[in-house]
């Protein structure tokens, strides 16, 4: 293990940011989140991908980077998202063009290189100053910030599709369901215009006890175009009722959302 081991610290917030720096570090991976269940049990990994990695020697890597710092991570908890590899301009690539010769050597091109009635010849394409665009479903919940005054919580969160932030914020009265109305609110208002043409409303949040354990249940309603359904979403309170809320309203409209 290594000597400042993350998993000795006693802040799972701390845990999970010192393993997801870690992660970012590995080749091909872009970005990265980890979430620490019962320690040290990871309970989920989330990563945004290069299109050349190999998915499987990845997943063993991050493993082995969790291990070697104490944490335990079950294969199934790892999600990796890869980028679509850039499209190539037409169906081949010509060799790279020769060295320009000196300008007293160089002769201008004829106009009718192209032959007669021939297409002009067409420029080079310039190469993409940007990213491939992202095609997967992909939200990770980067932070959340809890502030209380008086009888109400304000929740504000953090969300990163493949690096790009978005935040939302949702105040509701300082009770169990409204700390749980809180978080899920928060998370809708970061999404509101993630998905063209899709509408999200929260229906409702509720802390529930089962099976000697108490969960948050939300229920989201979806609409686009003339489609309507309701989503759901069930989570485990490991942590705090408004980060298990976050957790369960992203479960619930991740299949929804087209990114």
């Amino acid at each position: 293990m290594n000597d400042q081991a993350i998993a000795s610290r006693e802040d799972p917030r701390d845990i999970e940011t010192e393993a997801a720096a870690q992660l970012e570090r590995l080749r091909g991976v872009l970005a990265a989140a980890v979430w620490v269940g019962q320690h040290p049990t990871v309970r989920e990994v989330y990563i945004a991908a290069a299109p050349d990695v190999s998915v499987p020697d990845l997943k063993e890597t991050i493993r082995a980077v969790l291990r070697d710092n104490g944490l335990v991570c079950p294969p199934d908890a790892i999600h990796i998202g890869v980028l679509d590899a850039a499209p190539e301009s037409g169906a081949g690539r010509e060799p790279p063009a020769e060295p320009a010769r000196p300008a007293s050597a160089a002769e201008p091109a004829p106009a009718s290189a192209a032959g007669p009635g021939g297409p002009a010849p067409e420029p080079p394409a310039e190469e993409a100053e940007v990213p491939p665009p992202w095609h997967g479903r992909f939200l990770i919940l980067s932070a959340l910030e809890v502030r209380r005054a008086g009888n109400e919580v304000t929740c504000r969160v953090q969300l990163l599709r493949v690096g790009e932030p978005l935040t939302g914020e949702a105040t509701e009265i300082d009770t169990p369901a409204g700390r749980a109305r809180a978080g899920a609110r928060a998370v809708l208002r970061a999404v509101s215009g993630a998905g063209a043409g899709t509408a999200l409303s929260l229906e409702g949040a509720a802390v529930l006890d089962l099976f000697n354990r108490k969960y948050v249940a939300v229920s989201v309603e979806a609409a686009t175009a003339r489609r309507t359904t309701l989503l759901s979403g069930l989570v485990p309170i490991d942590r705090s009722i408004e980060d298990a809320a976050c957790l369960a309203t992203l479960g619930a409209i991740e299949r929804w959302l087209a990114w």
